[in-house]
Order: C-alpha cells, then sequence, then structure tokens
C-alpha cells in the first residue's frame, strides 16, 4: 500500500501561508484507507525544512506521498539557508521514486523590491506547487476561477531558474508571450513557473473545538492533490509498476506523449525529457485536467500595481468578492487556456489521471 505524510509548520514561526490542522484529513478524504503519517516540525526548529526532507530521506519507510501546506518568501529561504541546499534534498525524494507536493502560497504574486516573488519551496523545479481556485459568490453559472490569492508566477533565485525544469519551457514560454501575463518588468522571466496544477481552495467544512467552521487557502489544495497521487500509486503498485516520483514531466509533457511515471524518467537531474514515446493524447472523456481560463490572483502585498491588461477584465470587479475576501485586490496573472501563472494545467481530473498512469502497464 501507498502511504503519505502531512507536514505542518513549527507554530512559532511567521510563514507565507499557515495551515489549519485539519488538512491531513483532506488527504485521508481522497485517499481512504490510505496510511497517512503526520509529521509536526518543532517549534525550535532552525531550519524546518531540511529537518523535515533529511529525517524523511534517512527513513527507509518513509511515505510515498510528502504533502507539505507551508513555505516562505522565497528571498528569505535564499538568503537564509540557500534553496541549492534543499533543492538537493528535493531532487533526492524524486531519485527514490517519492512525490513532493508544496501549497502555492496564499499572498497572489507575491513581492519584494516591488517586484513578484513566489513562496518557496513550492518555487523549486524540484517539487510539484499546488495552487487554488474557487467559486466567486453570487456566480451565476457557478464557473471555477483562478482564485486571487493563489500563489503563482515565476522563481527569482538563480536555482529556481527554467532550466532546471526543461518540460515546462514551451507552456511557460508562450503563457508569457500572452496578454495574461502582464509587464515582464514585473517577474523574472527565465525562473520556473508556478503552480503545477490547482485544485479548489475555498469553504473546507471543518468541526474546530466542537464548532462548525470554514477554511480555505492553497493549504487545502494541496493535500487533495497528495490524496489523489496516492490513489494513482496504489493503482500502480497494484499493477507492478513503480509509484509516480517526481510528477512534473508527466504533467506537463508526458500525458500528451504517453511519457511512463517512472523513477527513471522522473529522475530531476535528467537534464531532458524523453522524446522516444508513442503519442498517447487524452480524448475529451480522458481529460486529465479542468482547463481553469477565467480569473486571476493578485498582486496586493506588492501594493497598488497597475498594467495595460489589453482586452482582459477589469481590474475591479465585484464577483470575484466574498466573505472572506470583500473586496478584489490589482490582478497579478490571469488564468487562460493551457498553463498559467495562477493555476498552472488546471484542475484534477481522476479518471484520465488514471488512464495516463496506467497507460505503461499495457506496453
Amino acid at each position: 500500500t501507498t502511504t503519505t505524510t502531512s507536514t505542518t509548520p513549527p507554530l512559532h514561526r511567521s510563514t507565507a501561508h499557515r495551515p489549519r490542522r485539519p488538512q491531513p484529513e483532506w488527504v485521508m478524504a481522497i485517499a481512504q484507507n490510505v496510511k497517512s503519517v503526520v509529521i509536526q516540525i518543532p517549534a525550535t526548529a532552525a531550519t524546518p525544512f531540511l529537518d523535515w526532507s533529511i529525517a524523511a530521506l534517512n527513513d527507509n519507510n518513509t511515505a510515498e506521498v510528502h504533502s507539505v501546506s507551508w513555505g516562505t518568501p522565497e528571498y528569505e529561504y535564499d538568503d537564509e539557508v540557500g534553496v541549492d541546499r534543499l533543492n538537493t534534498e528535493l531532487v533526492k525524494f524524486g531519485v527514490r521514486g517519492v512525490s513532493t507536493l508544496f501549497a502555492s502560497g496564499d499572498d497572489g504574486t507575491g513581492c519584494y523590491g516591488a517586484k513578484y516573488m513566489p513562496n518557496y519551496p513550492a518555487s523549486s523545479p524540484y517539487t510539484t506547487a499546488v495552487g487554488g481556485v474557487y467559486i466567486p459568490l453570487f456566480s451565476e453559472d457557478l464557473a471555477i476561477e483562478a482564485d486571487e490569492i493563489s500563489g503563482g508566477g515565476f522563481a527569482v533565485a538563480p536555482g529556481n531558474n527554467r532550466t532546471q525544469a526543461p518540460w515546462q519551457e514551451d507552456v511557460v514560454s508562450a503563457y508569457q508571450r500572452s496578454v495574461a501575463s502582464g509587464s515582464s518588468k514585473l517577474y523574472t522571466a527565465s525562473g520556473r513557473g508556478l503552480p503545477d496544477v490547482a485544485a479548489f481552495d475555498s469553504a473546507y467544512n471543518i468541526i474546530q473545538n466542537g464548532e462548525n467552521q470554514k477554511v480555505d487557502g492553497t493549504s487545502a489544495a494541496c493535500p487533495v492533490w497528495a490524496g489523489i497521487v496516492a490513489l494513482l500509486n496504489d493503482q500502480r503498485m497494484a499493477a507492478g509498476l513503480p509509484t509516480m516520483g517526481f510528477m512534473n514531466p508527466f504533467l506537463s509533457v508526458g500525458i500528451n506523449n504517453n511519457f511512463p511515471p517512472t523513477q527513471d524518467l522522473h529522475r530531476p537531474d535528467v537534464p531532458t525529457v524523453p522524446t522516444n514515446h508513442t503519442s498517447y493524447s487524452l480524448t475529451d472523456e480522458d481529460a486529465a485536467f479542468t482547463d481553469i481560463t477565467t480569473g486571476a490572483n493578485n498582486v496586493e502585498s506588492c501594493g497598488p500595481v497597475r498594467r495595460n491588461a489589453g482586452a482582459l477584465p477589469p481590474l475591479h470587479d465585484p464577483s470575484y468578492a466574498s466573505p472572506h475576501r470583500p473586496t478584489q485586490p490589482p490582478q497579478g496573472f490571469y488564468a487562460t487556456a493551457g498553463w498559467d501563472a495562477a493555476t498552472g494545467l488546471g484542475t484534477p481530473l481522476f479518471g484520465g489521471l488514471q488512464t495516463a498512469a496506467m497507460a505503461s502497464a499495457a506496453n
């Protein structure tokens, strides 16, 4: 059987996004009967991400899926520890066939020095970043849109450059050429693009201290995806196949080209994605994602940024308001067809993901 791990932050640490404690239950709600382990980082930890990764990698029975719902602005981690050090550990997870997923954060584009700045470790090329979507309050057609809090954009640290993520070069470059990405003066165009994927992140019902409450954030979206990966692992392991492991090449390129999700293919130290596989394009019935094409994340943390959005929606649209977001702040990256820096490739459709993940079983 497959195993999932949920990691929560030190209680004292000021993080870019702080999860509610029920997030492990969201993993278990999706991947029912899959063994789940919860890791709480001690409040005294000086290097919590390294502590988690080293301990997990030293465990011969480490979980096949790790869901981490916290992070910090990329510049902060790079100054304190350096992204290259943790990236090395994240590479090791992929080599071992372990999937790591990080919430992309709840600060939209993020900000540092009047430019957009994403959260880390979600901005690492060697992990899967999960953004958020929601249904705006008073929506007439209940259309799913990019959530304005969804962390997304382009990595700034040189160690997170897109040369380390060649599988996404085509889709990210295409997005940066579109009006939906805005002015390249506001972001680092050479950076790894995030999020990779998204899931619903709004109004999750929980019971806390005996009371019904609603919580939201990408901290909820990430464990949803982790549960889905755990289910895919179960299917693959039952067929004698390797676990999903490092998923980004499979998600960005492999699904439409029949690249099987195997450890060898998903080793992050392999600089290119193989292209000698039979074409395997999913039909509409077997689509792996719902492509989110409306909405945008915000630049609230970067102050009153304004840009010419061409034919894009107005910067202030009352349809985006909701109880936890009473007004819509200025917009950063717009959702559009294909990959975008607000929702990634879109939200999961399990049937299509399963079909693609199991395709190599028939070969």
